[in-house]
């Protein structure tokens, strides 16, 4: 499994989706598995990746919560949470999204 927190230089919430990743992987038993942060710097970087805004958790090349629009700006991406609006996604649905993509596999 190859999982990516990709992100734009500055990202104020890359950090968090490298810390909350890393979180739900251990949890679920998958302490192996590395997270590798990128960071885009083109636009063309953003449309081979499949960027949804900053951060984008991908797993094995798609997004791991895909949201159904991609962008080629180097904007940021809000994610629901249980306090309304988050810029990075919480441990539950990583692990929660982590869970039903390896049910799929």
């Amino acid at each position: 499994m190859q999982v990516q927190v990709v992100s734009i230089a500055g990202c104020p919430h890359a950090s968090a989706a490298l810390v909350r990743t890393r979180e739900a992987l251990d949890g679920l038993g998958l302490g192996d598995v590395a997270v590798e942060p990128v960071v885009v710097t083109t636009r063309v970087d953003t449309a081979r990746i499949g960027f949804a805004g900053s951060p984008t958790i991908l797993v094995d090349g798609s997004d791991l919560l895909p949201t159904g629009a991609n962008t080629s700006a180097f904007a940021c991406r809000v994610y629901r949470s249980g306090d309304g609006l988050d810029g990075s996604p919480t441990v539950v649905a990583i692990t929660t999204a982590l869970l039903t993509r390896l049910r799929r596999a």
